[in-house]
Formats: structure tokens, C-alpha cells, sequence
């Protein structure tokens, strides 16, 4: 083996060694790392049972039922010969329809004496003073 041989083998092992030491840092050149994963194709789900939605990630899982209401509408009507439907309860609010003996409507809530209501006969929603309607 000839000198220069000899010190071209030593430069070779110490830098075998180098990688193993804390710190340091050997370049590796691009076209030594592995290519890069081709995309994975995305393949519709399975269809699921019936019962059962696709979620992605988790696969078919049980779709909760739909649940009834937790009460049944209240349905009255209106005791006074006239009523004023207002936009909001309190007597300095707007009238937005005026309501007459008999009319129809759905109770959605209440508040301070005021009964918020959906009028179905004519698509309006507002609110009432609750004394003026039936006893439900």
C-alpha cells in the first residue's frame, strides 16, 4: 500500500467515524435519498349498513335517530275580539298584524306576561299579551 493509499483509507475511516460522533453532520447528496412515496389513490368508501354513516378515518359508524320533540306544540286561540301581534313584547313595540276572535295560533314561549306565537294562517310570528288567549 502506498503512502498516498494509504492516508486516502485514513480520511475514508475518519469520516466512517464522524457520523458517529455527537454534532456532527454528514451530507448526503439528493439523489441518494429514497424517491418520494407516490400519492396514495382515494377509493370510495364502501357503502355502509343501514343505520350506519361513513366517517372518514373511522369507517361506517351507528347515525343517531332522529329524536322526537321534547314536547307537542301547544296549539290556542285567540279569546279577544281583536289582538295585536307585536314585533317584540311590550306595549311601546310595533303592531305587526292585528289578530281576531278564534284565530289559530302556536305558542313558542314566554316572558314578563307577553306569549311569543307563530300565527300558521298567515306564516307571522310575534308577540302576544297571554291573558287575551283560550286556556291551554
Amino acid at each position: 500500500m502506498t503512502r498516498r493509499a494509504f492516508f486516502s483509507f485514513l480520511i475514508l475511516a475518519a469520516l466512517c467515524i464522524l457520523p458517529a460522533l455527537h454534532g456532527c453532520v454528514v451530507y448526503v447528496p439528493q439523489s441518494r435519498y429514497d424517491p418520494a412515496p407516490p400519492p396514495q389513490v382515494v377509493v370510495a368508501p364502501m357503502p355502509c349498513p343501514a343505520g350506519y354513516g361513513w366517517s372518514p378515518g373511522y369507517g361506517c359508524v351507528p347515525v343517531p335517530e332522529p329524536s322526537a320533540p321534547a314536547y307537542a306544540p301547544v296549539i290556542t286561540r285567540v279569546k279577544a275580539a281583536t289582538l295585536n301581534l307585536r314585533a317584540c313584547p311590550g306595549t311601546s313595540c310595533a303592531v305587526t298584524a292585528t289578530l281576531v276572535q278564534g284565530e289559530e295560533v302556536q305558542v313558542l314561549g314566554y316572558g314578563d306576561g307577553w306569549t311569543r306565537v307563530y300565527v300558521p294562517a298567515r306564516a307571522l310570528e310575534g308577540w302576544l299579551s297571554g291573558r287575551h288567549l283560550s286556556d291551554y
